[in-house]
């Protein structure tokens, strides 16, 4: 009875799956691209308007069929299934998911005067304050605390807001146990977990160091296999490899 009350309740935290009234090829035909996939694993990012708002829309619609099959539906149903759960529970500043186009692709909703998290070692004169990097170690261990775990939590996934607040974008690659709780997921999450910690750690450490303290300086100071083999796939094959092949692909 117990696991049946579990599972009940896990189906209703699963977002229904709007569907936009608005067809994808009349938005991208007066769309701008903010965005183009620099490898075949990447979704291209375009602004748009419709339905009588700014839309910002996703789509894997342009790679190949494998990649679209195997990763493209699990990234986007990953990405919007942790934004109607954050949105819908006030757990922190991310964008509001409005809405299916087809398969491959969706949108959610554009948020205007979004700033970049600057590197202090090339623009020390632009850090955000010690308040800002504050706000975000709480938002995180709260999303944390809701069973959510980034996965990709680097300075390009950090955004300000105009009123100098951080925002989250870019949840393709998550973990939400709100939706399933088995126990690979779990494990999944518990990994992802310690990823968002060391990544914020490291992002800490060139700010305001004082704010590394707890778990996040272990994870930091004693990041475990798969963080260093992450960091390994990152810089020595993702780079090197997946995205120089995507970019040759799309010349």
């Amino acid at each position: 009875m117990q696991k049946t009350k579990k599972t009940t309740q896990l189906a209703a935290n699963a977002p229904e799956k709007r569907q936009l009234s608005i067809s994808l090829d009349e938005l991208l035909s007066h769309a701008e691209p903010l965005k183009l996939a620099k490898s075949i694993g990447d979704a291209d990012v375009f602004r748009a308007s419709g339905e009588g708002q700014e839309l910002l829309l996703k789509t894997y619609r342009q790679r190949p069929w494998l990649m679209r099959l195997l990763l493209g539906k699990r990234c986007l149903a990953n990405e919007y299934s942790a934004l109607d759960y954050i949105q819908s529970h006030a757990l922190a500043r991310v964008p509001r998911p409005l809405g299916w186009l087809d398969e491959n692709s969706y949108a959610i909703e554009y948020i205007p005067n979004l700033g970049h998290v600057e590197n202090p070692e090339h623009h020390p004169e632009k850090t955000q304050s010690r308040s800002f990097f504050e706000e975000l170690v709480s938002m995180v261990l709260v999303l944390h605390e809701h069973g959510i775990a980034h996965g990709d939590l680097r300075r390009a996934n950090i955004l300000v807001g105009k009123d100098g607040h951080p925002w989250l974008i870019d949840f393709a690659t998550s973990v939400n146990l709100n939706t399933s709780r088995l126990l690979l997921r779990k494990l999944y999450f518990r990994m992802f977990r310690v990823m968002d910690l060391h990544s914020l750690g490291k992002i800490l450490q060139m700010t305001y160091p004082e704010l590394v303290q707890g778990e996040i300086r272990e994870c930091l100071e004693h990041p475990p296999w798969f963080v260093r083999l992450g960091h390994f796939y990152r810089h020595g094959i993702y780079r090197n490899v997946v995205r120089r092949k995507g970019s040759r692909s799309s010349d």
